[in-house]
């Protein structure tokens, strides 16, 4: 059973009801947010930032970003407060949010949540 599973699991046990939000690319801004530290890790000659999104798309598609120094600093930011505390919303998110958790009454306060998945 995958977390996603047991979570769900756990909170209709409890009788807790709520919503989830992935916010990666829907709310926040992650994929540049990624770029932005690796790129400062570890620069690509030749290219810019645009032109390295652009031509790889996605981090774990960069030549050479593969090895176990690498790997082991994704790991690092992956876990960073600092770096998820700091990956920009996408314009508006955050009142879109602000508007569901209005229009979605729920009957406790404190047996609702919100779930948000950073990474």
């Amino acid at each position: 059973m995958n977390d996603i599973q047991k979570l769900k699991n756990k909170l209709k046990s409890e009788n807790i009801k709520g919503i989830a939000l992935d916010i990666d690319e829907t709310l926040s801004d992650t994929n540049n947010h990624w770029f932005d530290h690796m790129l400062k890790f570890q620069p690509l000659e030749g290219l810019s930032k645009k032109e390295t999104v652009k031509k790889y798309k996605f981090i774990e598609h960069v030549p050479g970003w593969d090895n176990k120094e690498v790997l082991a600093h994704m790991g690092t930011l992956m876990h960073s407060n600092d770096f998820n505390e700091t990956i920009p919303l996408i314009e508006d998110a955050n009142h879109i949010v602000n508007k569901i958790n209005k229009t979605i009454p729920t009957e406790e306060k404190r047996k609702s949540f919100v779930v948000i998945k950073i990474l």
